[in-house]
């Protein structure tokens, strides 16, 4: 068996993401990057302490925890909003 895309709606017109739906994907992905920056500034910035003061890796292990941890927490608040 073919699969077969849906037919187009009645009216003829393409189906369009609602702009309350685009909305909250902008707020995600912007979160999500959000979250990627901090994690690698983080652990960034504890590599280069790492090497200024000589504990490697603990800087680094607790700059990557402790934004693993905000990441995590910013994306949880966000997320809370669209799953309610």
């Amino acid at each position: 068996m073919v699969h077969q895309p849906p037919p187009p709606p009645p009216d003829g017109k393409k189906d369009r993401v609602k702009p309350e739906a685009r909305q909250g994907l902008t707020a995600l992905a912007g979160a999500g990057l959000e979250f990627a920056g901090v994690v690698a500034i983080l652990t960034l910035l504890g590599w280069w302490a790492d090497g200024k003061l000589g504990t490697a890796p603990w800087l680094v292990i607790s700059g990557m925890a402790i934004g693993l941890i905000g990441g995590m927490y910013k994306l949880w608040r966000i997320g809370k909003r669209f799953f309610e």
